[in-house]
């Protein structure tokens, strides 16, 4: 059952335990329910309706538990960040941020300092730790370009070592390696086509359609390569600000969520509002 998984996630982490309200709709003989439920000031609400209380509020409790267990995933953004500004000599990141919207459905946006440089967060997000998160994960992938921009020409250009390039990209800012997912894309049985995608740094990239695993796979870590020379750097335009003519998409994670951008057609490689 989620609620007991929330409830013993909210006494893990000494929150104050889930409150649950429902709503009933529908004739005495064939109601149906919905349910909210608030953890850490955040609302989470059903949008399908239920036969009984105890299913609508189960379903509410599994959005609160995804959400959270997703935040979990990306905290450890803000400890890499340090990690990397430390070792880099660079100061301790500091974070300042603003309060937007209405009184009673506030959201946030934050902005970390790095050296005097500021990072900002995409779009605003329903919790402060979200946006500190996400202007952590922006910095990390910043500084990501800078580490490819110090790569060779001869090595930035090679398509083969693409994927070389992004892992040792990642290793410098501390973060996991390059995770490749790779699927059929279509083409006949005796000579199939594929797709693939890379996630790097919270961030998902997909290539173009290839002949061959291998060579998705190189596609997928020139798009991202792509992405990193061309976007992520202080004071660049918003991600979000950036089209052109192309075939590239980006594809984010949360805390940022799914959203399409691209890039000059001549590179050959196949994000509304970020929300929260």
């Amino acid at each position: 059952m989620y609620k007991t998984q929330l409830q013993e996630l909210c006494q893990k982490k000494k929150w104050a335990l889930p409150r649950y309200s429902c709503v009933k709709e529908g004739p005495d003989h064939n109601p149906c329910f919905t349910a909210s439920v608030v953890v850490k000031g955040v609302t989470f609400d059903t949008t399908l309706h239920s036969n009984n209380i105890k299913d609508a509020q189960n379903d509410a409790a599994r959005l609160a538990v995804d959400h959270f267990i997703a935040s979990d995933d990306m905290d450890d953004y803000k400890l890499r960040l340090q990690t990397y500004a430390q070792r880099n000599k660079l100061g301790i990141p500091l974070y300042l941020s603003d309060k937007i919207g209405p009184p009673h459905a506030p959201c946030f946006k934050a902005k970390v300092f790095v050296k005097r440089i500021p990072y900002e967060s995409p779009g605003s997000y329903k919790t402060l730790e979200e946006a500190e998160i996400a202007a952590a994960q922006f910095a990390l992938l910043s500084f990501a370009k800078d580490t490819l921009q110090k790569a060779p020409v001869s090595l930035q250009n090679s398509c083969p070592l693409y994927k070389n390039v992004l892992q040792e990209l990642v290793q410098s800012i501390g973060c996991n390696l390059p995770i490749y997912k790779t699927e059929m894309s279509g083409g006949e049985p005796h000579n199939p086509s594929f797709i693939s995608t890379v996630e790097v740094v919270g961030v998902i990239f997909q290539g173009t359609v290839a002949k061959s695993k291998k060579q998705a796979e190189v596609n997928a870590a020139r798009a991202a390569c792509t992405v990193f020379m061309e976007h992520f750097h202080p004071p660049s335009k918003n991600l979000l600000n950036i089209s052109r003519s192309g075939q590239v998409q980006l594809l984010v994670t949360q805390p940022i969520r799914s959203e399409s951008l691209t890039l000059p057609s001549s590179r050959l490689l196949p994000a509304q509002d970020l929300i929260s």
